[in-house]
């Protein structure tokens, strides 16, 4: 099952579903104090940022689309598989958008009320048992033993200098053609990111095909978003 959440007026339900069967519902009344640092994103990923202890930059060379209807309503498998989002980054010349999964950090205690399995309710592999399950929900249980193949990981130097994070890796999603966002968006990039006991995000980066030719460019973009503190 992929962890997903909605928000809704002041309370939080967050919604496990496996393809198309809607999991357990767990919804707590939203009494947060934490500061909106980022008056540019909703309140919620603005808490999760600063009580994560990273940093949010906007990026240059990409202009912010709050309209994400296309997106929610027209494709739901990748809804399902990539998560939701109030926003796209969209860069100028058109040829790659992403924008981030961004989750609370669940301890162990709100992890057993959602997930039964002991061992995928730990805090600190959340981003493991994640990535295992966008390949299993795309591609089916023949990759659960060959996914991590798939994985290109940063060096600890760099997911260190880049991000500030203790892990840090990256794969390719080969999008169906029925998926293909917008018909010229064909294929995707997911970034995750995790430091110990403040959580994971990962960030979903599309490309069309002269924009995957200059893939290495724009990810040097989207790097530069999201870092942990020291």
């Amino acid at each position: 099952m992929i962890l997903s959440f909605v928000m809704v007026k002041a309370e939080t339900t967050i919604v496990l579903s496996k393809d198309t069967i809607v999991g357990k519902l767990f919804t707590y009344i939203d009494n947060d104090t934490t500061p909106i640092l980022y008056d540019w994103m909703n309140k919620y990923d603005s808490r999760f940022f600063t009580q994560k202890g990273m940093v949010c930059t906007q990026p240059k060379g990409y202009i912010k689309d709050n309209n994400t209807d296309d997106y929610s309503n027209k494709y739901p498998r990748l809804r399902r598989l990539l998560g939701m989002t109030e926003f796209l980054w969209v860069s100028n010349d058109g040829n790659a958008l992403f924008y981030w999964n961004n989750y609370p950090i669940y301890r162990e205690d709100d992890l057993d009320k959602i997930i039964s399995k002991r061992k995928e309710s730990l805090v600190d592999k959340q981003h493991c048992y994640q990535t295992k399950e966008m390949f299993r929900s795309y591609y089916g249980n023949k990759v659960i033993t060959s996914y991590r193949d798939s994985l290109i990981y940063y060096s600890q130097k760099d997911a260190k200098q880049i991000f500030n994070a203790d892990t840090a890796y990256r794969f390719l999603i080969k999008l169906r053609s029925e998926d293909f966002y917008k018909r010229k968006y064909k294929s995707v990039e997911v970034i995750f990111l995790q430091k110990k006991d403040c959580g994971w995000v990962n960030l979903i980066c599309f490309y069309t095909d002269k924009g995957k030719k200059k893939i290495n460019k724009y990810r040097k973009q989207i790097e530069k978003v999201l870092k942990y503190k020291e």
